[in-house]
């Protein structure tokens, strides 16, 4: 598949940062260097690796594999043929996969969530866990902790005003775990509390190219990338 082509499949298909996919094993990642053992480790307990923030090269897919330890983290790449199945955020909630799942009274984070989904403003806005939360739920893979903070991906295609911004920090603040919410942009991803900052005049946004300061995250090209 020439590099047009796979745009063109990765753009139908919805992939994104973020997203979590179950691919045919470990043989099928690449990687510049030698992947730490522990990855095919990983590998037999579940096969998911999760969407890097990354340019796509050729037919290749950014990818990050996590390990039991924090410091087990590695990068590396996919073929697109080589997707099984894919998982995203917003699955997770939709199918509320911490119901009936022993784990979530023990799990202050998962705990979190359930009450996150019930209070949540605005039943129109995809959102989601990620993080250690989001790999458990999908795989069943104990990877939460008791001191897990609880990841959440906000899909801003559309622009999100401070005032919906501050009514979203409001509802994650003041739980039982520590909450951090990512949004997404069509351009890249910010943190909903350095957006909602008054103080905050440029914006620290992640885009596939690296880090920028921008004015407006969601059109940077007029806000000025700086």
């Amino acid at each position: 598949m020439n590099q047009s082509a796979f745009r063109d499949a990765a753009a139908s298909s919805g992939i994104q940062p973020h997203d979590l996919l179950w691919i045919t094993g470990a043989e099928v990642l690449l990687s510049d260097v030698a992947l730490p053992d522990w990855v095919r480790v990983e590998m037999t307990r579940a096969s998911l690796v999760v969407v890097r923030r990354a340019p796509i090269v050729g037919d290749l897919i950014p990818v990050g594999i996590r390990g039991r330890l924090r410091s087990e983290r590695c990068a590396a790449s996919v073929p697109f043929g080589c997707v099984r199945e894919r998982v995203i955020p917003e699955d997770l909630v939709a199918q509320r996969r911490w119901c009936g799942n022993p784990r979530t009274s023990a799990v202050p984070a998962m705990r979190v969530l359930e009450k996150i989904a019930r209070e949540w403003p605005f039943p129109e806005q995809a959102w989601g866990p990620t993080g250690s939360v989001g790999f458990e739920l999908a795989t069943g893979v104990h990877s939460a902790t008791s001191e897990s903070d609880l990841d959440l991906v906000v899909r801003a295609h559309e622009r999100l005003s401070r005032k919906d911004a501050e009514i979203l920090l409001k509802t994650v603040s003041h739980q039982d775990a520590a909450v951090d919410i990512q949004v997404e942009t069509p351009v890249g991803s910010v943190s909903l509390r350095e957006y909602v900052a008054p103080s905050s005049k440029q914006i620290l946004l992640k885009t596939c190219n690296g880090p920028k300061l921008v004015i407006d995250p969601w059109t940077p090209e007029e806000g000025g990338l700086k």
